[in-house]
């Protein structure tokens, strides 16, 4: 019995707030997370990025989050974006980063970003929404 009371508790995370940008749907969480939903065929570039930072800038009050980003197969990302998303003025909103993706070509983005441009703060991917959760809870 505890055990589905823990997940349905787990499921049942009250959102607190929730504002849409072009590019993704972000949901402010009672536990401190900011949770996005990346759109279907976005191709992200810089402008792109400075968006959903100053959109989480105004949904978490310029405070610092816990950030897990759901990321659909056809989402792209420019070279430039990528390289803008490692500068620390990017995470200043960011304590870390958890990315939900599924595609193999987002993992081999996601390993070079990893290794080449090496994000300033904690980051990781994973194939579901639980890991990447859990793993965020585990990041003070």
């Amino acid at each position: 019995f505890s055990d589905k009371t823990q997940k349905l508790k787990d499921e049942l995370i009250s959102i607190t707030n929730t504002i849409e940008t072009e590019t993704a749907i972000i949901n402010s969480r009672i536990d401190g997370i900011m949770y996005f939903i990346i759109k279907k065929g976005i191709a992200f570039e810089p402008k792109e990025i400075e968006d959903l930072i100053n959109a989480t800038g105004k949904l978490g009050e310029e405070k610092k989050f816990r950030n897990v980003y759901v990321v659909p197969n056809d989402a792209d990302i420019t070279t430039e974006a990528r390289e803008y998303t490692a500068r620390k003025h990017s995470h200043r909103y960011t304590i870390a980063t958890a990315f939900v993706i599924t595609s193999l070509a987002h993992k081999i983005i996601g390993n070079f970003y990893l290794n080449v441009n090496k994000p300033p703060c904690p980051t990781k991917f994973f194939n579901n929404e639980k890991d990447a959760i859990k793993w965020l809870k585990e990041i003070m």
